[in-house]
């Protein structure tokens, strides 16, 4: 058979046309998809979808605040509503030319019907956590291939769920200084009596004036603004926690989804064991089995120990 004539698909090359060249990009879990044009996906991409995500769990957080204090079942529905998600997700394993030969779809097809098939396609990618193949790490962090991206990128994922939580929590402390100075401000320039209170006192308060408590963004309770700095402190920790539950409770499909990618290892076209998203790597040989001793790590911890110790 003369094979003279076989080419790859646009934007792929390598063993067996399974990697990506330069200016191109896939998701690292979507090893059946073909390799799309970087146009978009830059380091502001995956700064907006980090803000998006943030506000998004913060969102969560005063909802379960609210549950908690309140009894509203917003945040029940909401939880019941990703795990649907999560178990759907497993259909984003068919990718869109999957569908679209499934359903019949060629190029003669309306444009209506393949932009159904393209937004089904796109909305069963998202597994109920974080919309990691929104960030785009494989195009800004692989233009010296996805091998050195995917290096950066496991360390990524697997101290991301420390990494976020943190900076949510220094997020909390930062709004808060800004506002308690802004009252402070004004109660001077105003002549008002300043009553300060103490961390003690804001913890013993009765039930009823608990729940009723102003909040800052719904979340941060307003009376720690009259604390010296370290009661304040220790109550805008205490009140943003939830920001760290929520947080972890996002990440955790997807950082078990993006780490066992590294893990993800076939023969492919001959005897040895190569990496089924960048073939040209041989598995469980030199980098490889040190990278893949760190994504195993983040495994055991975000999906093992992690739950049992906070269940």
């Amino acid at each position: 058979t003369d094979l003279s004539e076989n080419v790859c698909a646009e934007g792929m090359a390598g063993h067996l046309c399974q990697a990506c060249i330069g200016g191109y990009w896939r998701p690292n879990d979507r090893t059946k998809a073909l390799c799309e044009p970087c146009e978009f996906k830059q380091g502001w991409w995956f700064a907006s979808t980090t803000a998006a995500e943030t506000l998004i769990i913060w969102i969560i957080a005063v909802l379960s605040v609210d549950a908690a204090c309140w009894g509203n079942m917003h945040a029940v529905i909401l939880r019941l509503g990703l795990n649907y998600f999560s178990i759907v997700n497993v259909l984003s394993h068919v990718e869109q030319w999957e569908w679209e030969k499934a359903l019949g779809i060629s190029a003669d097809t309306s444009d209506g019907v393949k932009y159904v098939a393209s937004y089904a396609e796109g909305l069963l990618r998202f597994d109920g956590g974080v919309t990691a193949y929104l960030m785009g790490f494989e195009c800004w962090l692989g233009k010296d291939g996805i091998w050195d991206e995917m290096k950066t990128t496991t360390w990524i994922w697997t101290l991301l769920p420390i990494a976020w939580p943190v900076a949510l929590l220094a997020l909390s402390v930062l709004l808060f200084e800004v506002y308690t100075w802004y009252r402070r401000i004004a109660w001077r320039l105003r002549n008002m009596p300043f009553r300060p209170e103490t961390y003690w006192n804001a913890e013993n308060a009765q039930d009823e004036i608990f729940v009723r408590e102003r909040r800052l963004f719904g979340l941060l309770r307003k009376r720690a603004a009259r604390c010296n700095i370290c009661d304040r402190w220790r109550l805008v920790l205490k009140d943003a926690f939830p920001l760290v539950i929520i947080c972890q409770f996002l990440l955790l499909p997807t950082i078990i989804r993006q780490l066992v990618v590294v893990l993800s290892c076939d023969k492919l076209g001959g005897s040895e064991t190569r990496l089924f998203v960048a073939p040209e790597v041989h598995c469980w040989v030199g980098e490889h089995l040190d990278l893949s001793a760190v994504a195993l790590t983040g495994i055991v911890i975000w999906g093992v120990v992690f739950p049992i110790l906070t269940s």
